[in-house]
């Protein structure tokens, strides 16, 4: 599955719509995030039950602002419209997989 871009207009709608969701807060001259789109890329085609979703911090203010967002990249996962984790910085594919991994057995 592709990532979904997120903006302040379609946000409730894939939240509330996903049992689970990954959110990758980023921005344009960030690096470290522009890396790791291609790490979450390809982890999204492995997790199709999980919607993985980009928001670019420099466009939607409001939503980083509303998730407390301080750096980039973060990451938060939402369960059932629930935050159930938040990673901040850009980890190895591996380090993602097991993190999915861990969040699928908590049900």
């Amino acid at each position: 599955m592709a990532t979904v871009q997120l903006t302040q207009g379609n946000f409730t709608q894939i939240v509330d719509a996903a049992p689970t969701v990954l959110l990758h807060f980023w921005a344009p001259w960030c690096s470290s995030c522009t890396a790791f789109s291609q790490i979450l890329a390809a982890s999204s085609e492995r997790h199709a039950d999980i919607v993985f979703a980009t928001i670019n911090t420099d466009e939607q203010q409001g939503l980083a602002a509303a998730a407390n967002i301080t750096s980039v990249p973060t990451l938060i996962v939402i369960k059932n419209g629930r935050a159930v984790h938040t990673q901040h910085g850009a980890v190895s594919a591996a380090v993602l997989e097991s993190m999915l991994d861990e969040l699928s057995r908590l049900g």
